[in-house]
């Protein structure tokens, strides 16, 4: 576990070709995995508290996903992937993830209905390889996927990942309305890093029309939901 901070700056998808041209002016490519598809079913309670404690402002809050990378399309030979159990931990603007590697069938990451009892499954199975207490009642409430290209910034050392086409694949109708919710209007542009650097190029972000904010794509994406996507 490394203890970060976040950063994100907001524009909407007008803007994504400024924020990678800026991103490629200031960054070299991530060197592992520089562009991917990232999909990520996270799981909440009935009460959805998660979702609460993100809408109220909680100071801390927790967030329990899976999360696994490529499409479906550009995959679709390979029977098992690599998934990862992730517990995502927030004090303010500070982070951290424990993660536990697991295997499993695509097919079944990307087709099984939330709602089926698998899904708790898989959580309550890799619980014990997890130094985490969870909560007895997670089940997995929406999956979430978007594009991201990764970059190093070379004058400060920091992480920085460009987000875009937002969308929601399923949900789980046991806990959501039903709806339609439309790919989301924004690019995100976040910085992780110490906390004790300024971000080089913040005033190029601004001007090309960002603003720093909190933002949440879970949030964003449930928020929606309940209320009919709006």
């Amino acid at each position: 576990m490394s203890l970060s901070i976040e950063r994100k700056f907001i524009g909407d998808t007008r803007k994504l070709p400024l924020a990678l041209e800026l991103a490629k002016l200031h960054c070299v490519p991530d060197g592992d995995f520089p562009d991917n598809t990232i999909n990520s079913i996270y799981y909440d309670t009935p009460r959805l508290l998660a979702y609460q404690h993100k809408e109220e402002g909680d100071h801390i809050k927790r967030k329990v996903r899976l999360r696994w990378y490529g499409d479906a399309e550009t995959y679709a030979s390979e029977a098992e992937t690599t998934v990862f159990l992730e517990c995502k931990h927030r004090d303010g603007a500070s982070r951290f993830k424990t993660r536990l590697s697991l295997s499993r069938s695509r097919t079944f990451l990307e087709n099984t209905p939330l709602a089926d009892p698998a899904f708790d499954r898989v959580l309550r199975d890799a619980a014990d390889g997890m130094d985490e207490a969870f909560h007895l009642n997670l089940h997995p409430l929406i999956h979430i996927q978007y594009q991201r290209q990764r970059f190093v910034c070379m004058r400060s050392g920091a992480r920085v990942s460009v987000d875009w086409a937002v969308s929601v694949r399923r949900a789980n109708r046991d806990f959501l309305p039903a709806g339609y919710v439309p790919a989301l209007p924004h690019v995100v542009c976040e910085f992780k890093d110490n906390g004790l650097l300024e971000i080089p190029w913040a005033g190029e972000l601004y001007h090309a029309g960002f603003r720093q904010k909190s933002f949440s794509k879970f949030g964003t994406c449930v928020s929606m939901l309940l209320n009919g996507g709006l």
